[in-house]
C-alpha cells in the first residue's frame, strides 16, 4: 500500500484513526471502556498487542462490530477500492467516520484488520517489496525503479512491448534514486578511484540530486 500513488492519502495517523473508529461505532471515548482501550494503544493498553493499534481494535472493536463472520462478507475489490477512494477524499473526522463504518457493517473481523492495515500502509507481512514484485515479474522491480508507477508496472506486464519503452528514461518521469555505494575506509575510497581526480564534499542531511551527461 505504500507504493500506491494513484490514490491520495488517508490523512490518517493511528490516533486520528482510533477516534475516527470510535465515532464509526458509535462510542463515547470518555466513558466506554473499549474506546479507552483503543486511545491508550501506544501505552500499552493491551500486553498482548502493546503498540500495535490494528490489533488492538480487532479485539476492542471488530469482534463486536462488523455486521459479517468470518467468510461472509460480500464487499467486491472494486467496492472496496471505492470506499478507499472516498476516505481519501474525506478530510472531516465525521466524514471518515462514515466511510469506517461501512467497511466495519460490511467486512469480518479479520477483513477489517486487513483494511486498517492497508488504510495505514503498514502491512507487517514479514516480505518486502522486492520479494512480492518478483513474484509478479521478473522484471517487475526494475520497471517500478524506472517508474515509480505501480499501476502502470503491473498494466503493462504482460506486454513485452510496453516492458521495453518503459526502461527509456523520459524527462519528466520519476525514477527511484540509485544510491552510492559505502566503503568503510578512506583507503579503500581512493583505491576506487585509482589517478583519477576527483571531488569530496561534506555530506549534510536532505534530498539531493546528481545529473549527469
Amino acid at each position: 500500500p505504500y507504493m500506491d500513488r494513484s490514490r491520495q492519502m488517508y490523512n490518517m495517523k493511528e490516533q486520528r484513526l482510533a477516534r475516527a473508529l470510535i465515532e464509526a461505532c458509535g462510542l463515547t471515548s470518555g466513558v466506554s471502556g473499549d474506546a479507552k482501550k483503543l486511545l491508550s494503544w501506544r501505552q500499552g493498553a493491551s500486553s498482548k498487542h502493546a503498540g500495535d493499534l490494528v490489533c488492538i481494535a480487532h479485539d476492542c472493536l471488530f469482534v463486536k462490530h462488523c455486521g459479517n463472520p468470518r467468510g461472509t462478507s460480500q464487499l467486491t475489490l472494486r467496492e472496496f477500492n471505492g470506499l478507499l477512494d472516498k476516505l481519501s477524499q474525506a478530510h472531516e473526522l465525521k466524514d471518515q467516520a462514515v466511510v469506517l463504518r461501512r467497511l466495519i457493517l460490511n467486512l469480518s473481523p479479520g477483513e477489517m484488520k486487513w483494511a486498517l492495515r492497508v488504510i495505514l500502509r503498514v502491512m507487517h507481512l514479514g516480505v518486502g517489496e522486492k520479494a512480492i514484485l518478483a513474484c509478479l515479474h521478473p522484471k517487475a522491480q526494475e520497471l517500478y525503479n524506472f517508474t515509480m508507477n505501480l499501476k502502470k508496472v503491473c498494466e503493462t506486464l504482460c506486454s513485452p512491448e510496453s516492458i521495453l519503452e518503459m526502461q527509456v528514461v523520459r524527462p519528466g518521469n520519476v525514477v527511484r534514486p540509485q544510491l552510492a555505494e559505502r566503503v568503510n575506509s578512506v583507503a579503500l575510497a581512493f583505491s576506487k578511484v585509482k589517478d583519477e581526480e576527483f571531488v569530496v564534499e561534506t555530506k549534510f542531511d536532505g534530498e539531493r540530486l546528481q545529473l549527469h551527461r
